[in-house]
């Protein structure tokens, strides 16, 4: 369903109202939700999980005006940003882009946040002006999958497997339609 769609389901409440609904709407969703001004390089308005996600308010956000990124976005990803935020300004009407970044939560530690964007407003060049973007913290499902990797990744040293992989793979035989299985055991080097 598309906005215009909305017009059709619901009454009109009056514009008073219908500012409260699209805050209402924008409260409910648990991800982050924000219009970015791309000639400005700030926030003009940001809700949802904030303050649990980066441990800062909107309005402290805000605040920061456009040095929002510098002090925020991890170093290594601020010319990448800066690049999306580029894409974003070429991008049509109705684009989606997608970008993965690390962002400094107000106790310091550094948390991912998955970002999709869209184009908001047009200058008279035609580049859009804003952004409306949704961000989700991934923090937790990125280090889920460096530990996958690095179960999975041989042991530099001495090129075996670690631990984590055999007792994984353990488990995906067990699981499997040839069983049992033997398992020879040989201490080569009396480690």
């Amino acid at each position: 369903m598309k906005i215009n769609d909305l017009h059709a389901v619901l009454p009109k409440f009056g514009d008073d109202l219908d500012i409260r609904l699209a805050e209402a709407l924008l409260l409910t969703v648990p991800n982050l939700v924000y219009i970015y001004d791309l000639s400005e390089m700030r926030y003009l308005y940001i809700t949802g999980e904030v303050t649990p996600v980066l441990g800062y308010t909107s309005e402290e956000i805000r605040a920061m005006g456009n040095s929002v990124n510098s002090q925020l976005v991890h170093p290594e990803d601020v010319q990448r940003l800066a690049d999306h935020h580029g894409q974003c300004a070429q991008a049509s009407e109705g684009d989606m882009l997608e970008i993965e970044y690390r962002i400094k939560h107000a106790y310091g530690d550094w948390h991912w946040i998955s970002v999709r964007d869209t184009p908001l407003l047009r200058k008279a060049n035609q580049e859009a002006r804003y952004i409306l973007g949704v961000a989700e913290d991934i923090s937790e499902r990125r280090t889920a999958q460096e530990k996958g990797w690095v179960v999975s990744t041989p042991d530099q040293l001495q090129g075996w497997f670690h631990r984590a992989y055999f007792e994984a793979e353990i488990n995906r035989i067990e699981k499997g339609r040839r069983f049992p299985i033997s398992i020879l055991s040989v201490d080569v080097d009396g480690m």
